[in-house]
């Protein structure tokens, strides 16, 4: 990429784009060379230091964007968007110079409106003379458990008005129907003649975006966030027809702040069914089914679940002795189950060395009673079967209030983890429906209170906390499938 003069960014004011960890540390790097640092540039993220739309910015405002894979990119996105080319600087090699907006740049970038022009015209087309009755569940490098278990439950109603178009994912460990790929013909086909779309991350491209502004969407995202989200209020062309949480309060204070929809509505999320129904009952695909909780239990004693959030820099060091723990689990008859983000257990498999935990559970080495679960699998049925839930910052809290057991914070490093993502939705008290410990000292001890004791303590303080949120507490996926009928 071709870049004009070098510029010096002393005195002057700036902001870094994008808002990632590496540009977190351009922006503490142009700090200390003397910039005034404003704040971010980033279309995907939202905060009170993001800025969306750089044309608010003023004229002598610079753009710095980080260096990487994607700069160029990003440069070419954010003159596309309204910058001026002037404003947008590039960083190689620790030097700062003026991004070079080439004719090839501008050609490749007014092949891509005529392209999106006649995308939408032809999806349009298609879906007015050959529309579909059938509800497609979308996903993409992998899939997530909301979706899965609507689609599966969907599919058990009604199998030939529901289908799962992936774009990576070609079987799912106990899966019985179709899964359509987005890059075949058929696939793109169902997505452009839904009835509905329902989705439960935000995903961008090309012919994604195009059918998005066009078909009726369903969105349920993730979770109840205890940390803010990103959201899609700056993505202009979209306005989906439903989102879905389980909480009227989040739907009344937070989610039409960050989520562009004409309704929100309070239906519950899909994996929580398992909270409300028996052993039999549940949704099993994508589980080692091979092993199910009860046989653990029966050998090992009743089951533990930990599951920390994912640290946005992804750096991982285990924040308690697991020796202390296995010794724990032996002393209280437990048994003790990790789940822990993708980037995280690569690094707990690499350090064990471990192998087959694709899609079995595996206990580590010499800790026969510490458990490693499938990083890309449903726990949630599992989750059912614990007696306690370990998290710290994860919206998995608000999901196991349904269960009705007790739940441990250990939220050992707050203070970093405030200052990284700066403020929670909700005060810590209308989060953290059980003790909050802050060392490994203090978890252990918890833990050994409660196993010995068998009390609850912290039961009332969950029901109040169900009321406060409005958390409903009846089957999702029935309320889902009824909506999809409504949809036209």
């Amino acid at each position: 990429m071709k870049n004009n003069k070098s510029v010096q960014l002393e005195g002057t004011h700036v902001y870094v784009a994008p808002a990632t960890p590496a540009g977190k540390v351009l922006a503490e790097e142009l700090k200390a060379q003397g910039a005034h640092v404003e704040g971010f540039v980033d279309n995907l993220k939202t905060g009170d230091n993001i800025v969306n739309d750089p044309t608010l910015l003023a004229p002598e405002d610079y753009i710095v964007v980080a260096e990487g894979a994607y700069q160029e990119v990003i440069c070419s996105t954010l003159v596309q968007r309204g910058a001026l080319a002037p404003q947008v600087l590039t960083v190689h090699q620790g030097h700062i110079s003026q991004f070079h907006y080439s004719w090839r740049l501008r050609l490749k970038n007014l092949i891509h409106q005529a392209e999106i022009l006649v995308l939408s015209g032809l999806i349009s087309l298609i879906a007015n003379l050959a529309p579909s009755r059938r509800v497609v569940y979308y996903t993409e490098k992998f899939i997530d458990n909301n979706t899965l278990v609507a689609w599966q439950y969907h599919c058990t109603m009604a199998p030939e008005r529901a289908i799962l178009v992936s774009k990576n994912i070609s079987t799912i460990s106990g899966n019985s129907y179709p899964i359509h790929s987005i890059d075949t013909l058929a696939g793109k086909l169902a997505l452009i003649r839904a009835k509905c779309v329902v989705i439960d991350h935000e995903y961008h491209g090309k012919l994604f975006d195009v059918v998005r502004s066009k078909r009726p969407f369903i969105q349920i995202f993730h979770g109840l966030p205890y940390k803010f989200l990103a959201g899609n209020k700056h993505f202009k062309h979209i306005n989906d027809r439903v989102f879905i949480s389980s909480s009227d309060y989040f739907n009344e204070l937070f989610f039409p702040r960050l989520f562009r929809a004409e309704r929100y509505l309070a239906l519950g999320y899909p994996r929580n069914d398992v909270f409300l129904q028996s052993p039999a009952e549940r949704c099993w695909v994508n589980t080692p089914t091979e092993q199910l909780p009860q046989g653990l239990i029966e050998r090992r004693g009743q089951l533990w679940v930990y599951m920390p959030t994912f640290r946005d820099n992804g750096a991982f060091e285990m924040p308690f002795s697991l020796e202390k723990m296995q010794s724990l689990c032996e002393q209280t008859k437990r048994s003790l189950v990790l789940k822990f983000h993708p980037f995280v257990a690569k690094q707990v498999i690499q350090m064990f060395e471990l192998e087959g935990v694709e899609e079995h559970i595996v206990a580590l080495p010499g800790l026969p009673n510490i458990f490693l679960y499938p990083t890309r699998m449903n726990i949630y049925p599992w989750l059912a079967d614990a007696e306690l839930l370990i998290t710290d910052y994860s919206s998995v809290a608000f999901d196991f209030l349904l269960a009705d057991k007790p739940m441990v914070f250990f939220q050992h490093d707050y203070d970093t983890y405030y200052q990284n993502r700066g403020a929670f939705t909700v005060p810590t008290e209308d989060f953290a429906a059980g003790p909050v410990v802050k060392n490994e000292s203090e978890l252990f001890a918890c833990l050994a209170q409660i196993a010995e004791s068998g009390a609850d303590t912290e039961r009332g303080k969950r029901i109040k906390l169900i009321e406060k949120l409005k958390i409903r507490t009846e089957l999702a996926c029935p309320q889902l499938v009824a909506l999809t009928r409504e949809i036209e």
